[in-house]
């Protein structure tokens, strides 16, 4: 079922940024698709918050219901709502498709900035997997202390795509440079920071 909610979750992401590729164009689209990443980063934000209190409160399985209230409304919403918006609907050519894919594979920045994209989001899959057992069996706090961990990282994460769309349109390579550097220096403080001492803070 965690499969299953996968990649039916993933279906929904291309399906949005599909719509704003159809829709808009030029730096509408680009406004929008950062916006929309945005929005996509409270998810991870909420989620643990409003997760650890509903464990606490009615036990593990009502998030599982209270996502699938949400299933339902979002479904109703999409039946009365969405629709085709690509203007020129073009015929399914599994040769065409699949051709397409092979050339942005074999484009190199594409492929080194999925490269690049899976590193930095591993890490948030990481934590999301293992974060809130060993706040809660390590450190031994309740599922609320997990959420509002989660809650500080996905506001830091929010507020890296707030900084993204602010430096959209500055030079690529510069704020590339300085964005690793910036990495860096924090991975190695939280490296030695964590040897001499382990406690939820530095988690």
């Amino acid at each position: 079922m965690r499969i299953i909610h996968g990649i039916s979750v993933a279906v929904i992401v291309i399906a949005k940024r599909a719509y704003f590729v159809d829709v808009y164009k030029g730096d509408r689209l680009k406004h929008y698709l950062s916006m929309f990443t945005i929005i996509w980063s409270a998810g991870p934000i909420v989620a643990p918050f409003v997760g650890g209190y509903f464990q606490s409160t009615l036990g593990w399985q009502s998030n599982f219901y209270f996502l699938a209230a949400m299933a339902v409304i979002i479904t109703i919403l999409e039946i009365i709502y969405s629709g085709e918006t690509l203007k020129n609907p073009h015929v399914f050519n599994l040769k065409k498709i699949a051709g397409l894919y092979v050339e942005m594979m074999q484009t190199a920045t594409f492929s080194l900035g999925i490269v690049i994209l899976c590193f930095a989001y591993s890490m948030v899959i990481m934590y999301n997997m293992t974060g809130p057992f060993i706040i809660e069996h390590h450190f031994k706090f309740t599922p609320v202390v997990a959420g509002y961990s989660s809650l500080i990282l996905g506001l830091a994460w929010m507020i890296g795509g707030f900084i993204g769309r602010a430096l959209i349109s500055r030079p690529f390579y510069s704020k590339l440079l300085v964005n690793i550097i910036l990495q860096l220096v924090t991975v190695i403080l939280m490296i030695i920071s964590i040897s001499f001492i382990t406690n939820i803070y530095i988690l």
